[in-house]
């Protein structure tokens, strides 16, 4: 009898917490992924199109979420993103593990270093205390530069 590690997964996590913080370049990484996977799909219906139409509209939340702003958008600033367990092996599977938008970070590696240690169970984000509040959703992730 097999242990079902998406199932595990997803019951260990609280639904809060269910996905990851990711800054801008690597939310835009995983749509591209996304767009260009799809061709690969057998018999490239409508319906086999949109078998990531929710995740592409939570990126697109979390995009909007982090460009909504007058202020200068840094690699540190991350905004949450929910993935269900096979989201997150889906996207390690199709996301190249090294890409770069220009010169800037290796947004394919930070990505898939994410993707990993969520996949696994072992993701951590330190939450930022606003007067004794936790705020989920800012922060930064555990372990990578954030310069």
């Amino acid at each position: 009898m097999g242990v079902d590690i998406d199932k595990l997964l997803e019951d260990s996590l609280p639904k809060e917490w269910a996905g990851v913080h990711l800054n801008l370049g690597e939310l835009l990484l995983v749509v591209h992924s996304l767009s260009n996977s799809t061709r690969f799909l057998p018999d490239s219906t409508w319906e086999s199109l949109m078998v990531w139409r929710d995740m592409r509209e939570r990126v697109w939340d979390a995009i909007y979420n982090l460009t909504n702003t007058d202020a200068h958008i840094s690699d540190a600033d991350r905004a949450f993103v929910s993935f269900e367990p096979t989201e997150a092996h889906q996207l390690l599977a199709i996301v190249p593990v090294t890409f770069r938008w220009g010169v800037g970070e290796d947004v394919g590696f930070s990505l898939s270093l994410i993707l990993h240690r969520y996949s696994v169970g072992r993701y951590e984000f330190e939450v930022v205390k606003n007067n004794g509040n936790e705020n989920p959703t800012e922060g930064k992730a555990e372990g990578f530069p954030t310069d």
